[in-house]
């Protein structure tokens, strides 16, 4: 079972009913679109850490109780679910068209309507972030970064996907 299928799993297979429940979808379906989605997340975050403009994050990481949506899939509905994900995707990508291009790419691949991931996204952004800091939490409550390290890489593969084909394209465009 990989890092995501694990992710969704979660609380007796809570966390893929709660979200397909809320977006009329079959877990099958948010699988496709979570899977599509993480790389790119994980490695917004990576690229944030390697340029050191990650302090807000891994203060996210540290102290917001993300966890709570692994644990308690029902929270995801919860207004404060899609806040914190807008605030963990503004700190992720800025402004711009970057969300609406990935959620086009995601949409792409994954024959579900991009407006349809657009409204998913900041619901599974706190959602990864809390099973990342999950995982990378040590016993004094801190991120251990090597432990922060290993799981990003496994969630994007060593290569962000998405992200690096819209980044690329921005840079043809944008020169």
């Amino acid at each position: 079972m990989n890092l995501i299928e694990t992710m969704l799993s979660a609380a007796n297979g809570g966390v893929g009913q709660q979200l397909a429940s809320q977006f009329g979808l079959d877990t099958n379906q948010v699988g496709s679109v979570v899977t599509s989605l993480a790389p790119s997340l994980a490695g917004a975050l990576k690229e944030k850490l390697s340029s050191g403009n990650a302090a807000g994050l891994l203060e996210t990481l540290n102290h917001s109780n993300l966890q709570k949506y692994v644990d308690d899939p029902a929270s995801l509905s919860s207004p404060g679910a899609a806040q914190a994900g807008q605030n963990i995707l503004g700190q992720l990508f800025g402004g711009g068209n970057t969300l609406s291009n990935l959620a086009s790419e995601v949409g792409e691949k994954t024959g579900i309507g991009s407006g349809m991931v657009q409204n998913m996204l900041p619901l599974v952004a706190p959602l990864l972030m809390g099973f990342i800091a999950k995982h990378v939490t040590g016993k004094d409550g801190q991120v251990e970064t090597d432990k922060l390290n290993s799981v990003l890489g496994s969630l994007t593969g060593e290569h962000h996907g998405v992200f690096d084909a819209l980044k690329a394209a921005a840079g043809k465009v944008f020169g």
